[in-house]
């Protein structure tokens, strides 16, 4: 289960973990939003080996993915506070804007084969806007593989 911690307009959040990749905005936080985060339920605290996201150069200017990545192994809902360091694990950040131009972009954060990256229930995308205009990034899929 996937949600927002502010108003996201155009697709449903749940676009975000169907397995389809669409040439649409998907559920996009609007212009001048900024730290829009998506959090995505495990449903229980797993070893988590990766973490991908995908996105969609809407407009030429809408596939950059400026990312911070947080895990919570939090049994109930942590909340939104990402600064709360008993309740999240930043794990990294990404910025795909070395890339070169693509309809779409791919991002991922991996362990080490036969390692995690911790155990979490709980998985957070923390978006930043990536453009002058303060327009976010048109995530299209959302992933976590957990260690078998």
């Amino acid at each position: 289960m996937v949600s927002a911690n502010q108003r996201t307009t155009n697709d449903a959040l749940q676009n975000l973990t169907d397995g389809k990749l669409a040439r649409a905005y998907g559920p996009v936080f609007g212009n001048g939003i900024r730290s829009g985060a998506y959090m995505l339920d495990l449903g229980a605290v797993k070893p988590v080996a990766v973490i991908s996201s995908w996105s969609f150069n809407q407009k030429g200017n809408r596939g950059r993915q400026l990312v911070t990545l947080f895990g919570s192994d939090s049994l109930t809902h942590p909340g939104w506070d990402l600064k709360e360091r008993s309740r999240f694990v930043p794990l990294g950040s990404i910025d795909t804007a070395s890339l070169a131009d693509a309809s779409f972009y791919a991002a991922s954060l991996q362990a080490r084969p036969g390692r995690s990256l911790g155990n979490f229930r709980w998985i957070v995308w923390s978006v930043e806007p990536t453009t002058d205009l303060l327009e976010n990034t048109a995530l299209q899929e959302l992933e976590v593989i957990v260690v078998p």
